[in-house]
């Protein structure tokens, strides 16, 4: 079988042999038998990037092979918990996930989980019971060096941080519970700092209290520490590093949780014990861009054997110029944000 491409989906960047690469893997999500009877031209559905397969393991990060694998794995905390979780190393674990034989079993990548005792009647190999999920796991490519750029830029909108009222951000600020249930309605939380009250309700403080600056009208914040952080550094080193800190987790907060990946027991176990740190702040930097332009994820599509870069970068041109008109319209309108 000779060599083949990839496009990144998320930028359309061509994939060749060599190329610096992010490997997400997912599980399917929904069936399109409906569509098959009912035509649309748009898909609506709360599960946002979501809705067609959801990602169930951090990014993978290598090199493309150009047989539609993944090389040169760079290992980190999330490589580290997978091998330990299947027995497998990330070579053996990647192998079997870009494999385009897992229907019949015939590649060698797929030789370390192949019950070797058992065949079915038609004489093909079966697989471990431990394993049977790891076939079903599918993937999306993404362009490394695209990647890398993309989550070193915080989304810049008001849902990007924690709501105000969670516990455990006031308790990082410098605040101290004093009482709960004599509050005020709702805000029933009391949080206590140099001799200033707040009131909570596990999400939201009373007094529309928005936002960092806000708060630090009330009372001095380190807004130089704090500021900065974007929703999921902000749970990563307020909620998790103190993770009992309430018995019910606020919903907002359980929201963030419930996310498929960060619920996944074995994450969130290291998570609360200090890895993963890098691998969730970038993976939900990408994700929401993936969310902001409305992209699911979804296998990549067929593309030139060796990548069409020349009409690839007419693409990417053409869009670059409309965008930055319209971006310049915004501004005209409505102001720069930063």
């Amino acid at each position: 079988m000779g060599h083949f491409s990839y496009n990144c989906k998320l930028s359309n960047l061509p994939i060749t042999d060599g190329t610096k690469v992010v490997l997400i893997t997912m599980l399917p999500q929904i069936q399109f038998d409906n569509y098959n009877k009912i035509g649309t031209t748009h898909f609506i559905s709360n599960d946002g990037p979501n809705s067609h397969f959801r990602p169930i393991w951090y990014p993978i990060k290598g090199e493309y092979n150009g047989y539609g694998g993944i090389e040169n794995i760079i290992k980190d905390d999330n490589t580290e918990i997978l091998e330990k979780y299947y027995g497998l190393t990330i070579e053996e674990i990647c192998g079997v996930i870009t494999s385009n034989r897992k229907d019949d079993g015939y590649d060698d990548n797929l030789d370390c989980i192949k019950d070797k005792s058992k065949k079915d009647k038609y004489g093909n190999p079966q697989y471990l019971d431990k394993y049977k999920k790891l076939i079903r796991i599918s993937g999306m490519w993404i362009h490394g060096e695209f990647y890398d750029k993309l989550v070193n830029e915080k989304p810049d909108n008001y849902f990007n941080k924690l709501d105000m009222g969670i516990p455990h951000l006031l308790v990082a600020l410098g605040f101290k519970q004093t009482s709960k249930g004599k509050g005020k309605g709702r805000f029933n939380l009391v949080f206590e700092k140099d001799g200033v009250e707040v009131f909570s309700d596990g999400n939201w403080l009373d007094g529309q209290i928005y936002s960092l600056e806000s708060l630090n009208e009330k009372v001095n914040i380190d807004l130089n520490k704090h500021q900065d952080k974007d929703r999921y550094e902000q749970l990563y080193d307020y909620v998790f590093s103190n993770y009992k800190l309430t018995k019910t987790i606020p919903t907002q907060l359980k929201y963030v949780i419930d996310n498929a990946i960060l619920a996944n027991p074995i994450y969130l176990e290291n998570a609360i014990n200090g890895k993963l740190r890098k691998n969730i702040v970038e993976f939900f930097r990408f994700n929401y861009y993936m969310y902001a332009t409305g992209t699911f994820y979804f296998p990549v599509g067929t593309s030139p054997q060796d990548g069409d870069i020349k009409s690839v970068r007419k693409v990417l041109n053409i869009a670059n110029d409309i965008i930055n008109k319209e971006y310049e319209d915004y501004i005209k309108d409505y102001g720069d944000d930063d």
